[in-house]
């Protein structure tokens, strides 16, 4: 009964606080990564990564509430081993101070997962250096990120779009060439490539030798019948992701240590609804700065659609539909990012607000 109670104290403090940083760290496309392996090496990392956030949980509980008794935590937790607590430890202890912990830990945590994932991910950190690199492989070569390895010599610039030429077996027909804009894609759960989507599809007839449209809206090709595929990128501008990220870190840094402080206005309300004030205005200048900077990007990029005329041979026409359609993508994309934005920025002002409100 007493390893399993100092189990389930090492479960708590080190190895869930691992779990969430692994959990937030490998999102999106790379989130199979996270239960890819075997549970002995989730564990072992997740213990690693346990330990190393306890440090920050510790400064972070330190600079928030009070200074931390290491001696009697260690004893504290020796004596669970034993018949019974002593009564001089159990005098010290605080439930209320092991929730607050608990509940920075946690926090810091995820904090944590997020932060240096966006620093790996926005500062390319990933594709300059392979052991960084996350296993999805297929990822970087489907949204054109290998132009940043070391063994590409590519076009340098965002790409925005990638349009693939895929080779399919057919036992009815043989072998049929279909090309169109690569939009989704799929893995099974080794890891493995298990189908694409295609949009703007086209297949290419061998009689007439040349692409003709099919009249899909999405097409869906499974890994199985795919003999190879060619890509083809578009950059239609460059890439700012990293000096976006650059701008809002630096944003949040000066704010957040500015000489003036917003929070004197709560000088009666507690040491969190002050941070959470200063959080909420924070958050909504970048929510804002970053939301108006996709509208002034849509806007410009409503207007580089080229006009198809009369005197157009076929073969140009069919690229500059190609082109147009990448662009109707990368807007609609655009849309969907300055609607997260927008729904984002007003979902933290509303948690903002809730906190303040209740910690009153």
């Amino acid at each position: 009964m007493d390893i399993a109670l100092k189990t389930l104290v090492l479960i708590i403090f080190i190895l869930v606080p691992g779990f969430l940083f692994r959990r937030v760290y490998f999102q999106g496309p790379f989130s199979q990564q996270f239960d890819s392996k075997s549970w002995s090496h989730s564990i072992f990392y997740s213990a690693l990564f346990g330990i190393l956030i306890n440090f920050a949980g510790f400064y972070c509980y330190e600079y928030l509430f009070q200074k931390i008794n290491y001696p009697y935590c260690l004893s504290f937790y020796n004596s669970l081993t034993k018949e019974k607590i002593e009564k001089k430890d159990l005098n010290l202890f605080s439930i209320e101070s092991v929730y607050k912990y608990l509940a920075i830990l946690y926090f810091v945590s995820i904090f944590l997962g997020w932060f240096i994932y966006e620093v790996v991910r926005n500062f390319k950190l990933d594709r300059y250096f392979a052991p960084l690199r996350f296993s999805n492989n297929w990822h970087y070569y489907f949204k054109g990120e290998i132009k940043d390895f070391k063994d590409f010599s590519l076009e340098k610039g965002k790409c925005n779009a990638t349009t693939v030429d895929v080779l399919v077996k057919s036992e009815k027909d043989g072998n049929n060439l279909y090309s169109g804009i690569l939009t989704s894609y799929d893995l099974d759960h080794n890891g493995n490539l298990d189908y694409i989507v295609l949009t703007e599809t086209q297949i290419y007839d061998q009689t007439q030798k040349k692409f003709k449209e099919i009249h899909s809206t999405v097409f869906k090709i499974p890994n199985s019948n795919i003999n190879n595929i060619n890509f083809r990128y578009s950059y239609l501008d460059e890439d700012t992701t990293t000096i976006d990220f650059i701008s809002v870190v630096l944003l949040f840094s000066l704010w957040f240590y500015t000489w003036w402080d917003p929070s004197s206005i709560l000088l009666d309300y507690n040491l969190l609804s002050r941070i959470a004030l200063k959080l909420l205005i924070c958050f909504t200048i970048i929510g804002i700065s970053v939301t108006t900077s996709s509208i002034l990007r849509l806007i410009i990029y409503n207007k580089i659609f080229k006009p198809i005329t009369e005197d157009i041979n076929p073969t140009e026409k069919v690229e500059i539909e190609k082109s147009n359609s990448e662009k109707r993508l990368k807007i609609k994309i655009m849309k969907n990012d300055i609607r997260g934005s927008f729904y984002s920025t007003l979902f933290f002002a509303i948690t903002c607000f809730v906190i303040i409100y209740f910690t009153y």
